[in-house]
């Protein structure tokens, strides 16, 4: 009598491990929320306003924060794992009238060897990323509903630029970071300062300087260990961003504000790549507020 023979288990493909992402506020998505409703000077001390703000905040930071980042995770993974081998286990089926070699073979193959790796290692990895960006953009679409079509528009353009910017950057996962960072926080401001009145051409600055100096200070962090065509990039952009905001506040003739903010510009930029950069981060802060206060006066 011989044992029984026990079944082969087939080998599988190593899948990295999913990368958690945390559903939570971030200061500085918060805080140019604030600004931005500071900067449109219809922000007043009644419930209805408090509400509608809390509202605007849980869409710019938390919700279209957190899609973002489960894109980003998706896109991630996605590299990691990287593309299917060019065998596949799974029996094509022929195409009517196709030749072997022909277009439609190459494509049936092509499509049969992506459907095993979604099946093997895609979906596993980041099934539930994707999930979540689904989810999270529908939820979005939702809230910017109930805020009005103002909302509701920029909700989608951040979700559709985000999108168009992960197909363009592919596999420069750390390029679609730095866009990603610049959008969250352009869009913060803006939604902040849409929520309770129309936005002036001043606001629309603020919004996009606050954009890019979130993208140079994420492309600075990035390549903060090397000394690299990135990192100097980045650090200039930051220093452009801070030029501009202090011409700015020169030109409403408020020297004051001005000088402040040079002041400002200048700790931050001495603590780049040092250990004293969030400090630092606290002058960009009270930089942002005084912009928002300078935006509601002259409106």
């Amino acid at each position: 009598m011989t044992e029984a023979t026990a079944p082969a288990i087939p080998q599988q493909r190593f899948v990295p491990e999913a990368t958690p992402v945390a559903l939570r506020p971030r200061l500085e998505a918060s805080w140019a929320v604030l600004c931005g409703a500071l900067a449109s000077g219809a922000l007043v001390p009644e419930i209805a306003a408090v509400v509608r703000l809390l509202a605007g905040w849980l869409l710019a930071d938390i919700i279209l924060g957190f899609a973002l980042a489960q894109l980003l995770a998706t896109m991630r993974m996605a590299v990691e794992i990287g593309p299917p081998p060019e065998t596949t286990r799974r029996r094509v089926p022929g195409l009517p009238y196709a030749e072997p070699g022909s277009p439609g073979d190459r494509l049936a193959r092509s499509l049969a060897r992506w459907l095993d790796h979604w099946h093997a290692c895609l979906r596993p990895a980041i099934g539930h990323h994707m999930a979540s960006f689904v989810t999270a953009s529908a939820t979005a679409l939702l809230v910017g509903a109930y805020l009005g079509q103002p909302a509701l528009a920029a909700s989608a353009a951040a979700l559709v630029s985000a999108l168009v910017l992960a197909l363009i950057c592919g596999r420069g996962v750390d390029a679609l970071a730095r866009w990603h960072a610049g959008i969250a926080l352009a869009v913060a401001w803006y939604l902040g300062h849409r929520l309770f009145a129309a936005v002036p051409p001043a606001s629309w600055g603020m919004a996009a300087l606050v954009g890019l100096a979130a993208f140079g200070r994420a492309a600075h962090a990035a390549d903060r260990g090397a000394a690299g065509r990135a990192m100097q990039g980045g650090r200039r952009l930051v220093g452009i961003v801070w030029s501009a905001l202090v011409a700015a506040m020169l030109a409403a003739r408020q020297p004051i504000a001005a000088g402040i903010t040079a002041i400002a510009g200048l700790a931050e930029s001495m603590s780049l790549g040092s250990s004293t950069l969030r400090r630092g981060r606290v002058g960009w802060l009270a930089a942002m507020l005084l912009a928002a206060l300078i935006v509601a006066r002259s409106t």
